[in-house]
C-alpha cells in the first residue's frame, strides 16, 4: 500500500469515526488497515457504542496492567495481553467512566488503572470530570502528571461544585478550551469557574446546564453570564442553555451560529428570546419553548437557518400553523427540519416544500390521531424539492394504510431513492421490500434510530 493510498485511507477512516460497524469490519482487511483504524476507535473509548458492553472495555483496560499487578488478583482471572497498547491512543478522558471501572474491579487494581491513563506519556484533548466524588477529586489533585495530560485540552465538562484544588490546577493549566460544558448546581458552586472562563483564549461552544428544575444559583449564574460576555462575546458561536438567563446576555451574542434551548419546564414563557436578533444563526434546536417567542426568534434570524428542531411544545392548531408559516416565510436555506404537524395544518406542507427548496431531511411528528394521511403523502410525493429524500415519521396512534404507502412510493419513482424511518409502516414490510428492489427506497427502518437528523 503506497504512502498516498495510506493517506487516502486514513482520511476515509477519519470520516467514518462514528460508523462503528464499518470501522470494525476494516480491522480485518489487513494489518495496515488495522493499524490505522485502532487509533480512531480508541481515541474515545468511553463512547460505549464502540464496544459490546462495559465488561469488555473493563477487561481490555485491565489487560494493560503490569503482570506483577495482575498477579495480585485473588480470583485468578486470566487477562490476555493486548496486541496493541490501546490506551496510548486515548484522547478523551472521562473520569465518570473511570470511576465505574475502578469501583467494579479488584481493590489492588484501582490506583494502577489511574496510572494507565494519567502519566507523562498521555496527552488529552477532551476532559470529562463528571460528578466525581470528593475523595477521588482530592486524589486527582495530588497527581503531578495531570499537568502534562491536560495542558492542551480543548473540551471540558464538569459539575460546578468541583473540588477547589482540582479547579485551581486546571485553571492554571488550561487556556486552550474551545468547548465548555458546565452542570450548574443549586448552591455551593465554585466561583473560581469565573477565572477559568477568563483564562481561555478562544471559547467557541458553551453549554450552561442547570441540574435542578426548581431554581438556580442566581449570583453564580449572573457572574458566569457577565464573564462570558466580557471575555468571549466575539468568539462564542454555539450556545446551549436549559433555563432562562438571569441577565440579558443572549442579546450580546449577535454572532451566534447555533442556539439550543432545552427548557426544563414546558410552562416557562421564554420571553427573553421574543425580541432577540441573531442575524447569523444557522442551527436552532428547542424543546419546551412556547410558540410566540419561538416564532419571533425564527423571524429575527436573518434568513440563514439551515437546521430547525422543535420538540415538546404545547400549542393548538393556530400556533402550530403560525410556526409553520414563520419557517417557510423566513428560512429559504433550510435543509433539515423536525416539527410536529396538526391535522388541519397538513395543507401548509405544500407551502413549506415550495419555499424551502433546499430541504434534504424532514422529520415529521403528529401527536393527534392522523386523519389526513392520504393528503399528507400526496403533497409529499408531488411537491418535495429534488434535494429532499430523507424522511422520519412518527404518527402516534395511527396506522398508515397499504394503499396510501403504495401510492406515495409509486409517485416517487424516478426520484432519488428514499431513506426512511417510521414505526407506522411496520406491517407493510413486504411492500417496502418490493420497492427497495425497484430502487424507490434505498434504506428503511421501522424504528427511529440515531440522532434527529441521522439516517442510517
Amino acid at each position: 500500500m503506497s504512502k498516498l493510498n495510506r493517506d487516502i485511507f486514513y482520511i476515509i477512516f477519519e470520516e467514518l469515526q462514528n460508523d462503528r460497524n464499518t470501522l470494525f469490519s476494516c480491522l480485518f482487511v489487513n494489518r495496515i488497515c488495522c493499524k490505522m483504524v485502532i487509533p480512531i476507535l480508541w481515541k474515545n473509548p468511553w463512547n460505549l457504542s464502540n464496544f459490546v458492553n462495559m465488561d469488555i472495555l473493563r477487561s481490555v483496560i485491565i489487560s494493560h496492567l503490569p503482570e506483577e499487578v495482575l498477579n495480585r488478583d485473588t480470583e485468578n482471572l486470566y487477562y490476555e495481553k493486548p496486541s496493541f497498547n490501546y490506551i496510548r491512543f486515548c484522547k478523551y478522558m472521562d473520569f465518570g467512566q473511570i470511576m465505574k471501572i475502578i469501583t467494579s474491579t479488584h481493590n489492588s487494581f484501582r490506583e494502577e488503572i489511574i496510572k494507565l491513563f494519567v502519566n507523562k506519556d498521555m496527552k488529552y484533548t477532551h476532559l470529562n470530570l463528571g460528578n466525581m466524588i470528593r475523595s477521588f477529586e482530592y486524589q486527582l489533585s495530588l497527581i503531578p502528571e495531570i499537568e502534562n495530560c491536560f495542558s492542551e485540552i480543548e473540551f471540558l465538562s464538569c459539575y460546578t461544585r468541583i473540588n477547589d484544588s482540582v479547579l485551581t490546577r486546571l485553571t492554571g493549566l488550561c487556556n486552550s478550551i474551545r468547548e465548555l460544558e458546565l452542570f450548574i448546581e443549586v448552591g455551593d458552586n465554585n466561583n473560581k469557574f469565573i477565572k477559568l472562563i477568563e483564562n481561555q483564549k478562544k471559547l467557541v461552544n458553551v453549554h450552561f446546564i442547570n441540574v435542578r428544575k426548581e431554581r438556580n444559583d442566581e449570583p453564580f449564574c449572573r457572574s458566569l453570564e457577565n464573564t462570558l460576555v466580557a471575555k468571549h462575546v466575539n468568539t462564542v458561536h454555539s450556545l446551549t442553555i436549559n433555563k432562562q438567563p438571569i441577565t440579558k446576555f443572549l442579546s450580546s451574542f449577535v454572532n451566534l451560529i447555533s442556539l439550543e434551548i432545552n427548557s426544563d419546564d414546558v410552562f416557562k414563557t421564554w420571553r427573553c428570546i421574543e425580541n432577540l436578533k441573531l442575524p447569523f444563526l444557522q442551527f436552532l434546536k428547542t424543546s419546551r419553548v412556547s410558540a410566540n417567542p419561538l416564532i419571533s426568534l425564527i423571524k429575527n434570524t436573518g434568513r440563514h437557518l439551515v437546521l430547525i428542531k422543535i420538540d415538546d411544545i404545547l400549542y393548538d392548531e393556530y400556533h402550530n400553523r403560525r410556526i409553520i408559516e414563520a419557517i417557510y416565510q423566513n428560512c429559504p436555506k433550510l435543509k433539515y427540519l423536525k416539527l410536529e404537524f396538526k391535522n388541519r395544518n397538513v395543507p401548509e406542507l405544500e407551502n413549506l416544500l415550495a419555499n424551502c427548496k433546499y430541504l434534504n431531511g424532514l422529520f415529521i411528528t403528529m401527536m393527534d390521531r392522523f386523519s389526513n394521511s392520504e393528503n399528507f403523502f400526496d403533497i409529499l410525493s408531488k411537491s418535495s424539492p429534488e434535494s429532499l429524500f430523507k424522511f422520519k415519521f412518527s404518527f402516534w396512534n395511527t396506522k398508515i394504510s397499504l394503499e396510501t404507502v403504495k401510492l406515495f412510493l409509486d409517485n416517487w419513482k424516478g426520484r432519488y431513492p428514499i431513506l426512511l424511518q417510521s414505526h407506522n409502516m411496520k406491517e407493510h414490510s413486504d411492500l417496502i421490500e418490493e420497492y427497495k428492489t425497484k430502487g424507490v427506497i434505498k434504506k428503511y427502518d421501522h424504528q427511529l434510530r440515531g440522532d434527529y437528523f441521522e439516517w442510517f
